[in-house]
């Protein structure tokens, strides 16, 4: 069996055991059953970036199968990149800040090692920030980014984009109203062929709603039919302060509608991290079409009743640092859920350069146990 077909048998059969299995097991965990390791690169990527700074593969993490020896393969890829070199840094770092090209690679765990076996150039138009990655059945990958915010499909030997749905073209117009750098943070594909993108934090229709919203919005997106529909998740309870303080991070589908969600509160300062059971089979689409107002949970001010996505938390994450940035989520079963933790390019504060020793890392946890 070829390597793209294994992916694909593999992509599907977790989906439906995953499902099945949560459905009688959905329990909330408080403390870690974990292991963490650092992504190890290997000797011709580490003499590439010697003279820059810390490549950061952990914008969005993608599960790609076991291989025949048990070790498990992960697509990673890098956000857009530093915005620009601190004072102390050399011309060679100033550079290479400047020529920065978003990457991706392929990820294998294997005895508590995590070694990159490859990292390509994604092969995008300036401005492009990703943020989330997805193996679809066909064995491409797609990309979510946040600044458009888009959707890209990329075919995975070149990096080349195949096609990018972006608002008004593939996707709602609306998603154009997203919050500056707060547009998609994670995506994901359900067994069903359908693609789930989640926005970071509420819409900012018109610069009035993102402090008043109680909602982020969920994108559906039928890879087969082209049509497209959204759900809103949440915000209204009392552990959330405010969209500032607020942001999904990943997302991860389970099959049959239901999804792990990565979310991170704020609170007095400090980052919660937690892992949300979420589904969609009774949440309300929206489909207004005028940019004027946001849904409400309660009182739609279009005359529609809404109902949110269902969730519940089912893991408080216990183990990062409190500088911890999670961003990317991969579930090889329900009981083996990886996040990689986004190590920002090693960005110094003041006017140092950037930190080398910063390493990127992996977690591994057990939140049914």
């Amino acid at each position: 069996m070829s390597h793209r077909k294994s992916n694909c048998w593999n992509f599907c059969v977790i989906l439906i055991v995953s499902a099945v299995f949560l459905y009688a097991h959905a329990t909330i965990s408080v403390a870690d059953d974990s292991s963490t390791t650092s992504l190890f690169f290997p000797e011709d990527i580490r003499t590439q970036f010697a003279n820059s700074f810390p490549i950061a593969l952990g914008s969005g993490l993608a599960y790609a199968g076991t291989t025949e020896d048990g070790a498990k393969l992960f697509y990673a890829l890098t956000d857009s990149g530093p915005s620009s070199a601190p004072a102390a840094c050399s011309i060679e770092v100033v550079n290479a800040v400047k020529n920065f090209i978003p990457l991706y690679g392929l990820i294998e765990l294997k005895g508590g090692r995590a070694q990159v076996k490859w990292l390509r150039p994604l092969r995008v138009e300036k401005g492009i920030d990703p943020e989330g990655i997805a193996l679809a059945p066909d064995g491409t990958l797609w990309i979510a980014e946040e600044q458009e915010p888009s959707l890209l499909q990329i075919e995975i030997d070149t990096g080349k984009v195949l096609q990018r749905l972006t608002p008004g073209d593939g996707i709602p117009e609306i998603l154009k109203e997203r919050k500056g750098g707060k547009g998609f943070e994670g995506l994901t594909i359900s067994e069903s062929g359908k693609m789930y993108a989640v926005l970071q934090a509420p819409l900012d229709i018109k610069g009035k709603t993102y402090s008043k919203s109680k909602l982020i919005r969920v994108l559906e997106y039928d890879l087969r039919t082209k049509e497209s529909q959204m759900f809103g998740y949440d915000i209204s309870g009392q552990r959330y302060k405010g969209a500032d303080e607020v942001k999904l991070s990943a997302i991860e589908s389970l099959g049959a509608g239901r999804f792990y969600v990565l979310e991170r509160i704020l609170s007095g300062g400090k980052a919660e991290f937690t892992l949300q059971l979420m589904q969609v089979k009774n949440a309300t689409p929206l489909k207004q079409k005028k940019k004027k107002k946001e849904y409400e949970f309660k009182k739609s001010p279009f005359g529609q009743k809404v109902l949110p996505v269902s969730r519940e938390t089912i893991h408080v994450f216990t183990a990062f640092a409190a500088d911890a940035k999670p961003e990317g989520l991969a579930v090889a079963s329900p009981d083996e859920v990886y996040v990689i933790e986004d190590n920002d390019f090693g960005i110094a504060a003041g006017s140092k350069c950037f930190h080398k020793d910063v390493p990127t890392r992996i977690h591994t946890f057990s939140p049914q146990k």
